[in-house]
């Protein structure tokens, strides 16, 4: 099974970050292939925690970080 990192922001969180970012990531030699899920607002916080995401895209000071970082990491 080939490596995939699972990337999820809200809607308009990655500020067109993402854009940019992935088409360079994906030009490396040992990149791994990314998949980005874009999620109700608010539950991008939960998605690493059950496991269904590697990274989450969230903004500060706009995003409540009382619940982070993810437990058993």
């Amino acid at each position: 099974m080939k490596p995939l990192l699972t990337v999820v922001t809200k809607p308009g969180g990655d500020a067109g970050l993402l854009e940019s970012l992935l088409p360079r990531f994906a030009a490396h030699p040992d990149a791994v292939d990314v998949e980005v899920l874009i999620c109700g607002i608010g539950e991008e916080k939960a998605l690493p925690r059950d496991g269904t995401a590697d990274v989450a895209l969230i903004r500060l000071p706009q995003d409540d970080l009382a619940a982070w970082p993810p437990r058993n990491c």
